[in-house]
């Protein structure tokens, strides 16, 4: 990584955290989103399905490095758990692209303790892209010591954040897309997912502003959403939109559902694009692929009773 891409990283980190007072209009836009009843009924999220050269390493490197278990899952090469939140790891032969042109930026884990868990990280001889830096002034909500953030890499190449938070568990998911309004109402829409909050700083020559616009809480994950032209200021070779997932290092997030045959039909019946129809991975679970906005892959699962 280019020291230029890792400025870039903290600047978009710091401005991704200027979570100004809502514009005149946005909280009666979040209370109507949060009333409206989910088209999927009993949606939760899942997992985050990573590719990786060696699934039993990756496994070993998750579990040494954050507060994540191993624990086996049917028809999964390898996956660790953290609170209610998995990451599965599916072998390939030759290591997945990292380039960020796809709608994953990268995932998140908590650190109640910054300075502990940076020492912490240092130790173990991980892959540290982005220090502990600190995050006050400006704009921004934080006063001086309340929030700190870093950044580590994965021997897969998956990019992960290490930030203040209450619990040491997997905690969120940076995402872009081309509308993060639409982005954030389709989550919404579909799985119930709530609004927490958005960002509408304005930029200095109007344009639209190059951080999160949208922000979204699915049970103990946070969907922070990226206009996709952020993206293209991170991507090494341009970027003519985002790209679908499949193959690339973060492959695909997981939803849990209550009745996968009737979310489907649901599905078909709105037009969204089915990938791969219902079939078993093991040991009862259910699982098909849809397309979600962005060219977001997701796949759904119905677990046995």
């Amino acid at each position: 990584m280019t020291s230029e891409t890792t400025l870039h990283f903290i600047t978009g980190l710091v401005l991704a955290s200027t979570l100004s007072l809502l514009p005149a209009g946005c909280a009666q836009t979040l209370d109507t989103e949060a009333q409206s009843e989910p088209l999927i009924r009993g949606a939760r999220w899942h997992h985050v399905h990573i590719n990786t050269t060696d699934s039993a390493a990756a496994e070993a490197y998750y579990s040494a490095h954050f507060n994540a278990a191993p624990e086996p899952f049917p028809g999964v090469d390898a996956s660790v758990k953290s609170g209610d939140a998995w990451v599965f790891f599916n072998q390939v032969e030759r290591a997945a692209p990292t380039d960020l042109v796809t709608p994953i930026w990268h995932i998140g884990w908590g650190a109640p303790d910054p300075q502990a868990e940076f020492e912490k990280q240092k130790a173990l001889g991980n892959n540290i892209t982005v220090p502990l830096t600190e995050l006050v002034g400006g704009v921004t909500r934080y006063k001086p010591g309340e929030f700190y953030y870093m950044y580590v890499e994965s021997p897969d190449g998956t990019l992960i954040e290490l930030n203040t938070a209450a619990t040491d568990e997997f905690g969120h998911i940076h995402m872009y897309a081309s509308d993060p309004f639409a982005t954030g109402a389709w989550y919404g829409r579909y799985f119930g997912v709530r609004p927490e909050t958005e960002s509408a700083a304005p930029s200095s020559d109007g344009s639209p502003p190059a951080f999160p616009r949208r922000s979204l809480n699915f049970d103990q994950v946070n969907m922070i959403i990226y206009p996709e032209r952020f993206a293209r200021s991170l991507a090494k070779n341009g970027l003519g939109g985002l790209q679908r997932t499949t193959g690339y290092v973060n492959d695909h997030i997981g939803v849990e559902v209550a009745d996968l045959s009737a979310a489907l039909k649901t599905f078909r019946e709105e037009g969204v694009e089915i990938l791969e129809t219902e079939s078993e991975l093991g040991n009862g679970v259910q699982h098909a692929f849809i397309l979600g906005p962005d060219n977001m892959v997701i796949e759904l699962l119905e677990l046995e009773n």
